[in-house]
């Protein structure tokens, strides 16, 4: 496997969110680090090691951190510029980040906890992502992840410049039986779609950029739980 080398990895590429204040982050992305603490919280008994995937400028592994003081965190992302970011406006004492291209490796079972938000579309070979993500989580360990839904935002129709592919549920679905028990679901909206599933990337509400539990969404996001092998 080889890194892309044409890969824009600075932080203002327009992959990344780029505030430095957790408020000026939007909200559609919080929303899921808010589900992320509150499934965390339900089962913090055994969690106390997590990962947060393509962290970006940290924004993400912050709020969790801030909301779970006695677990540790680990945020790592491709974008050296983005760390540097995370490193100087997010970092607290019980998170860490680190500068992580993919492919990379990842301490095998390692984590109780990892969140893989808006991530496996970003890279050509996914299914080895997936497999390094499980790899990593321990036996009944908790995998959050989210992908946008071929369903209702298409890819063919919506060419994305970071995106490789978009997932439909049953796609989702299908990846994530190999090695995960599902627990729940959620659907998400970002944006205003005309009559003809073209985006016209003006934002919905923030108030309606709240999760829906069972039902698609432009973003689709699954809290699974590792199996054994």
């Amino acid at each position: 496997m080889n890194v892309e080398k044409s890969k824009d990895f600075s932080l203002n590429s327009g992959e990344r969110q780029t505030g430095t204040n957790i408020h000026d982050i939007r909200t559609d992305h919080l929303v899921r680090y808010e589900l992320a603490v509150e499934i965390a919280k339900q089962n913090e008994c055994y969690i106390n090691q997590c990962l947060d995937i393509f962290c970006g400028n940290g924004y993400g592994t912050f709020f969790m951190s801030d909301k779970l003081i006695d677990k540790n965190f680990y945020g790592i992302d491709g974008s050296e510029e983005a760390i540097t970011a995370a490193k100087r406006h997010y970092s607290l004492t019980n998170n860490k980040f680190s500068n992580k291209i993919f492919p990379f490796d990842l301490d095998t079972e390692q984590y109780d906890f990892v969140t893989c938000f808006e991530s496996i579309e970003h890279v050509k070979e996914e299914i080895d992502l997936l497999q390094a993500i499980t790899n990593s989580i321990r036996n009944d360990g908790i995998l959050i992840i989210s992908v946008p839904n071929e369903n209702l935002n298409s890819i063919t129709k919506n060419p994305h410049p970071f995106h490789f592919r978009h997932y439909t549920h049953s796609q989702m679905l299908d990846l994530l039986k190999q090695s995960f028990e599902l627990i729940n679901w959620y659907g998400q909206n970002t944006y205003i779609f005309d009559k003809n599933g073209i985006n016209t990337f003006q934002l919905i509400s923030n108030s309606d950029m709240g999760l829906v539990e069972k039902v698609e969404g432009q973003v689709n996001i699954y809290i699974a739980k590792r199996i054994s092998d």
